[in-house]
């Protein structure tokens, strides 16, 4: 469409370019024609007054000259239209000339934003297949690994149960279900940040008991911060809570991981597990402990599961398991906030919507 536009337009302009030459002309003496043909033309009107006046020339003078007279006005009059209609035809000619440059330089941008805009068709999909196929290939991969970790830390769990193992074999054995246990932790945090970015994991509200997966998250972390000799303290105001409407699995996840890195950096003093309401939809739950924690660095990649980083607390399970609380929290439709000074501890928080339940 914009290709004929160009076309109409070029053909336009060139039927007007052969018409320049007389209308240059006309155009470069229009001064002097009108000029001549005013003072022509009173001239003419003199002669008549004059021969009315005084009767000099008879009627049949009166008539030439009138009829010379006429001529003259109507000689002026076809000049003057003459050369206006040169100055508009000019002027088209001009601005057709113009859309005709307009059209093509325009042709040529949607040629260019049409090839870009394809090239970028197919780097989506590429990109699209790429991530299909990696999120696959780490499934697989997972599965397969997740079950030689299980017969190593099951064969490590045979040993340890063994009586003649000396104190080295113990604290060998020891090791290899510690080792053996974060390597499971990393893989699985690999695969399941690609499978949140592949879109794997969706928004999946139902209804359930707020106040139960509180209390239960309360049993399980006063007594692994007991077996730590840390201090768990919530502020649960389970009288505030009931039967609510979101994804249960999503916000538990959530929890855990950011209860779990609070145990792993606090290796002595308080855990702090605030929850509250605002409003009537709104609950906003904290996690706060008395670690090392970050410097500003470090705190501005924390949500980065891959970003490398000198300072405390940059071993990579805790950032991947922090990355993938970020990220579903995200899928939850809100954002977690990490608040962190070196010597200070770390500060998470996120608020979450969760309608009343049917």
């Amino acid at each position: 469409m914009v290709q004929n536009m160009a076309d109409r337009y070029g053909e336009m302009a060139q039927e007007k370019s052969n018409q320049h030459s007389l209308g240059d002309l006309l155009n470069r003496y229009r001064y002097l024609g009108v000029a001549v043909a005013l003072i022509g033309g009173i001239a003419l009107v003199l002669v008549i007054f004059k021969d009315v006046i005084f009767a000099g020339g008879g009627e049949s003078t009166l008539g030439l000259n009138s009829f010379i007279a006429i001529a003259a006005v109507g000689a002026l009059i076809i000049f003057a239209i003459v050369v206006d209609a040169r100055s508009k035809n000019r002027a088209l000619t001009e601005r057709a000339e113009k859309l005709s440059d307009m059209a093509k330089r325009m042709y040529a941008t949607v040629d260019d934003l049409n090839a870009a805009n394809e090239e970028l068709a197919r780097a989506r999909l590429q990109a699209d297949f790429a991530s299909q196929a990696k999120s696959a290939f780490l499934s697989d991969f997972s599965d397969e690994i997740e079950l030689s970790i299980k017969a190593i830390l099951g064969d490590a769990s045979i040993l340890r149960s063994k009586q003649d193992l000396n104190e080295s074999q113990i604290q060998a054995v020891d090791s290899i279900a510690l080792n053996g246990e974060k390597l499971s932790t990393i893989i699985g945090g690999v695969v399941e940040i690609s499978r949140i970015e592949a879109g794997d994991i969706d928004f999946a509200p139902t209804d359930f008991n707020l106040a139960t997966l509180i209390g239960d998250l309360r049993h399980t972390y006063e007594k692994r911060a007991s077996e730590r000799r840390l201090n768990f303290d919530i502020d649960f105001p389970a009288q505030e809570y009931g039967a609510v409407n979101g994804d249960a699995q999503l916000l538990r996840d959530v929890l855990v991981i950011l209860l779990n890195n609070a145990l792993e950096a606090d290796e002595s003093g308080v855990i702090h597990f605030l929850t509250s309401r605002h409003g009537e939809h709104d609950y906003a739950f904290e996690v706060r402990d008395g670690g090392p924690g970050l410097s500003a660095q470090a705190l501005a990649h924390i949500f980065e599961p891959f970003h490398l980083h000198e300072g405390a607390r940059a071993n990579s399970v805790a950032k991947l398991t922090i990355a993938i609380a970020d990220k579903k929290v995200a899928i939850m439709g809100s954002q977690l906030k990490c608040e962190s000074k070196p010597g200070m501890g770390c500060r998470f928080s996120f608020t979450v919507k969760l309608l009343a339940a049917e």
